[in-house]
Parts: structure tokens; sequence; C-alpha cells
């Protein structure tokens, strides 16, 4: 199955239709919490988070949350085989051929 697909999948499996607080944090990068909330302070988050009546915290939808999972995994994916860094590695050995 494409990498992409289990991802989307995985997340949808494991968190249903949205994603909140730590765990969003976590799914975005971040350490915890609080680094989440100074990013999102910073403008930083390029990524529709939201606040749900009578919750507490930050959420954003599964959806969203994957799409830029993996548009952040493109852009570096992109950069890194640029640079030449998969050169050599097992996984990557056919990137790049044509």
């Amino acid at each position: 199955m494409d990498k992409r697909i289990q991802l989307a999948a995985d997340m949808f499996d494991r968190h249903r239709p949205i994603i909140g607080n730590t765990t969003l944090a976590r799914a975005l990068g971040f350490a915890n919490l609080a680094a989440l909330r100074q990013a999102r302070r910073r403008g930083h988050i390029h990524l529709h988070i939201f606040k749900v009546s009578g919750r507490r915290g930050f959420f954003a939808l599964t959806a969203d949350v994957v799409e830029w999972l993996q548009a952040a995994a493109a852009d570096n994916y992109g950069s890194a085989q640029e640079q030449g860094l998969f050169q050599g590695h097992p996984n990557f050995a056919d990137e790049g051929k044509a």
C-alpha cells in the first residue's frame, strides 16, 4: 500500500475526524502543547487549527493534519534528494533513476 494512503488510514483509525491538544502537538512534531501554542502565536502553523465550544485546547481535522504531514515530508524529501542525502541509502536506491 502507498505510504501516503497508509498514513491517512492509520491517522483516521487512531484519531477519528479531529485531533486535539497534546496529540495534535505530537503529530505536528512539537515536543509539547506549549511549543504548539507558541508556534501558533508566532504564526508558524500553516494549518487550520480551531477551538471547539465547551472543550479546552486546539483541534485540527485529521484530514488536514495528514495533508500537512504529507506536504512537509514532500518538501523535505525534495530538498534532501537535491542535496544527495539519500544517495546510497537502501530504502531509496531507485530514487532519481528514470
